[in-house]
């Protein structure tokens, strides 16, 4: 996880009553995000606070998706419909944050290389193309 994720969801078996009055499934939802990460990007952007309301927004939008439907949602994936639906519904990013893996000597990796790969850089694309770092991990 870079700055935030879909962890998906769990319809309970319980019910509850939402603001309109209706009974309807409790859903409990799940989305974990780095608040370093997240408060970096969004400082770049200049729109406090953008990303992490975005997660939560994508969390409670696959939460009513998953109430309406009946069935619980898996993490997110490009094959997963309640994720890529709430992703959609979910408030706007402040931007999209980037990553790329780096060798021992802290170079870029052409890829995922098990034995190569002893850190990570996190990074945005500001306006004029160019990249703004977030946050270096080195092993």
């Amino acid at each position: 996880m870079i700055g935030g994720a879909f962890m998906g969801n769990t319809v309970t078996g319980e019910r509850t009553t939402n603001p309109v009055g209706q009974v309807v499934p409790e859903v409990h939802a799940k989305n974990e995000i780095n608040p370093a990460v997240l408060r970096r990007a969004d400082e770049l952007f200049e729109r406090p606070g953008g990303n992490t309301l975005h997660e939560v927004t994508e969390a409670y939008q696959g939460a009513l998706i998953s109430q309406l439907n009946r069935v619980s949602a898996g993490v997110g994936s490009e094959t997963n419909p309640i994720y890529k639906a709430a992703h959609s519904a979910a408030t706007e990013q402040s931007g999209e944050i980037r990553s790329r893996y780096l060798d021992r000597m802290g170079f870029p990796t052409p890829g995922m290389l098990p034995g190569v790969i002893q850190g990570a850089e996190f990074y945005a694309v500001d306006a004029q193309g160019r990249e703004r770092p977030i946050m270096r991990i080195m092993q």
